[in-house]
């Protein structure tokens, strides 16, 4: 039976490869989804040529997370994304001293960013006050749309969302999520205190990505994680305890 199967699999794989070069591509989204779609960007880090003890390690660049144009500044783009994406505020998952850079798709020209600043709370569970964020500075001449800071407190339950995310990073590619509010700001003794639900489909890779108002059309909170093996919705942090936080930065 498994041989049968290989084989179907197979001529299923050929007979798609066939229709592919017949039939043209996706489009990209219409309307707003698609200033959404454009804004967001996959985020590299790479570290450089090093030694360790006596043995050579080459250059590396890898994927991290999902990343958003917010505002446009003098000569280029302020980005946000999760704090927990970077070495700066998450040592004990990354290495620190990264050179960060980003890309509108999966295997697209990576441009450089700098890390202005990057927030990492020690702990989420039951920590009302847990903060992660981050934010970039795209230099650029290019233009890119901005979708600008918002407020979750300008929708309610069941309002409805978009998100653009780079789920499962270099596995797969740029992807357009929509879904809806699924709960209040969480209160303590909940293990998600200060966090809201969102329901929609993401995974690794997700994370720093914008949870963005089909009504606002603002950014009202970030994907920062999720319970693997599970069908509950994406953990996201309130825009409201974050938003002055980040549009300090360029302006100190």
């Amino acid at each position: 039976m498994r041989r049968l199967l290989s084989l179907a699999a197979a001529i299923v794989l050929f007979a798609a490869g066939v229709l592919s070069s017949e039939l043209r591509s996706v489009k990209r989204p219409h309307g707003f989804d698609n200033e959404v779609y454009s804004a967001s960007m996959a985020l590299y880090g790479s570290l450089p040529a090093h030694m360790e003890g006596v043995m050579p390690v080459p250059a590396q660049t890898h994927f991290l997370c999902t990343v958003t144009s917010y505002e446009k500044v003098d000569g280029g783009y302020m980005l946000i994304g999760a704090g927990h994406c970077t070495g700066e505020a998450n040592s004990d998952d990354l290495p620190k001293g990264m050179s960060y850079s980003v890309s509108d798709n999966i295997g697209t020209e990576k441009t450089p960013v700098v890390l202005l600043k990057a927030v990492m709370s020690d702990k989420m569970d039951n920590n009302k006050d847990y903060l992660d964020y981050a934010v970039y500075y795209m230099p650029t001449s290019r233009s890119f749309p901005v979708i600008p800071l918002g407020d979750e407190n300008d929708v309610e339950i069941g309002s409805d969302t978009v998100d653009v995310n780079f789920s499962l990073g270099e596995k797969m590619t740029k992807q357009l999520a929509k879904g809806y509010v699924a709960s209040e700001v969480a209160q303590v003794p909940s293990v998600m205190a200060g966090m809201m639900l969102v329901t929609q489909f993401d995974s690794h890779g997700a994370s720093g990505s914008s949870i963005v108002s089909e009504k606002t059309h603002k950014i009202i909170g970030l994907v920062i994680g999720g319970y693997d093996g599970t069908t509950t919705p994406t953990i996201v942090i309130p825009m409201s305890k974050i938003k002055a936080l980040v549009q300090a930065v360029h302006k100190s």
